[in-house]
């Protein structure tokens, strides 16, 4: 979809990309936004012109549904995971595959890049990581003590810094260099399903299935504030580029649409719930910013705080 300053779509459709046999999985844009990488159930990867919206390149060598897929920072390059139990590195021009990245009993969840581009930490429901050299393609650590299947990896911003979130119902955050788990972050209730830093690094969310999201402190590990009022499993979270909001997306309504929470990071205060055709909902739109505005269960407190009714 092509959209406007309003982010309403402009056009209805810029481009159908077809060519996949079976679902797809997941798609991104490359860091240029020159091209869109596809992953699907097929057992292969394609990359797609956003201008055109037609095939580069496809990417084959694996035996099963590909999960996930990923483009380096400098768009070069691309890893993918597998059910297969291997993740594969990949040329964005030509296709050919680089390395097989193998070594899991189980299948691959998550697969990224470092910010350098230097290195690639792999999760897999074997409940271990490993980090590879994307150079070499060799394995520099192999990385244990979740008890449960690894769900999402991802680095900080500086790259000194790693996440893992698993079944277990923690996350775990690991030094790079020295591929040493410095802390254990514990709270959730149910397996964590997503985790990221804050574009600033000085924070991390979680999100989990217990139906909530954590905002913790990236430097001592400390629980700041439980995010709550979503009504069924949160499915990711991620900070806005001036790391000052956080949304949350679950899958509230049992199989209905997903539901997003914009949320002030100090004070864990919910500022609208997002739905299809209402680009701010229970917010007024005002150029692409929603107003504040309380509505039912849409204020959020800290652990030990009681809740405000509406």
């Amino acid at each position: 979809y092509l959209l406007a300053e309003s982010m309403r779509p402009v056009d209805a459709v810029r481009a159908v990309l077809q060519g996949h046999s079976d679902v797809v999985n997941h798609a991104s844009f490359s860091p240029d936004g020159r091209r869109v990488l596809t992953a699907g159930r097929d057992h292969i990867a394609r990359v797609w012109d956003t201008q055109s919206g037609q095939l580069t390149a496809i990417l084959k060598g694996h035996t099963n549904s590909i999960g996930h897929a990923s483009f380096s920072p400098d768009g070069n390059r691309i890893v993918t995971a597998s059910l297969d139990h291997t993740a594969r590195l990949f040329d964005t021009q030509t296709g050919k595959s680089l390395f097989a990245l193998s070594g899991h009993s189980y299948w691959i969840n998550h697969a990224v890049f470092s910010p350098d581009g230097r290195k690639i930490v792999i999760s897999s429901a074997d409940k271990t990581l490993r980090l590879f050299d994307s150079l070499s393609g060799k394995c520099i650590a192999h990385l244990r003590g979740h008890t449960g299947p690894v769900n999402h990896t991802c680095f900080s911003p500086d790259g000194r810094h790693f996440l893992s979130v698993s079944d277990d119902q923690t996350a775990r955050l690991w030094e790079c260099q020295t591929c040493r788990c410095l802390a254990v972050l514990k709270g959730h209730t149910e397996w964590v399903t997503a985790a990221t830093f804050s574009p600033d690094g000085r924070y991390i969310v979680t999100a989990s299935r217990d139906h909530t999201a954590y905002l913790w402190d990236a430097q001592t590990a400390k629980s700041i504030v439980r995010l709550i009022g979503h009504t069924s499993w949160v499915s990711s979270a991620t900070f806005s580029p001036d790391s000052r909001q956080i949304l949350t997306a679950s899958g509230d309504g049992h199989g209905g649409p997903l539901r997003v929470r914009r949320r002030a990071r100090s004070t864990g205060e919910s500022w609208g719930t997002l739905m299809p055709g209402n680009p701010c909902g229970t917010g007024r739109a005002s150029h692409n910013v929603c107003r504040r505005r309380r509505g039912p269960a849409a204020v959020h407190r800290r652990a030990g705080h009681r809740r405000r009714r509406p």
